[in-house]
């Protein structure tokens, strides 16, 4: 079987198309779909970072800063940050898409001091059990 240039150009351009196709047709799931607005109304000053990362998961990053320079007692915050990635409906695209929990190391084990939330999801619809 020989190809002719104009014959493997077509098949170079149906390979593409069908590419672009399929790629469209199967969007990435959100990154941490966890942050539902129900999520996020649940955190409260004083959680635990295990509690924190049953309801969340880990984050991609951590780090260690120490904050209140400007006051008279300054303390060491570990900071997890979740990447969100771009909003999976191209909203937010100027917007830095990363959460962010400070705890407090001044506790065994840290404990939530306060945090950034910079894109949450929608909670999925409830499921209604009918019976029939």
């Amino acid at each position: 079987m020989t190809f002719t240039h104009k014959g493997i150009y077509k098949i170079f351009l149906w390979g593409i198309l069908l590419t672009f196709f399929v790629s469209c047709a199967t969007a990435p799931p959100p990154r941490h779909s966890e942050f539902t607005k129900k999520n996020i109304l649940s955190l409260h000053a004083g959680m635990t970072t295990g509690e924190v990362e049953a309801i969340f998961g880990q984050p991609e990053y951590t780090s260690v800063r120490t904050f209140g320079a400007k006051t008279v007692k300054t303390w060491n915050g570990l900071i997890y940050t979740y990447n969100m990635g771009k909003h999976p409906e191209g909203k937010y695209e100027n917007t830095d898409n990363t959460n962010t929990l400070v705890f407090s190391l001044s506790f065994s084990p840290p404990r939530l001091n306060h945090w950034n939330i910079n894109l949450a999801y929608e909670d999925p619809p409830a499921h209604e059990d009918k019976e029939e």
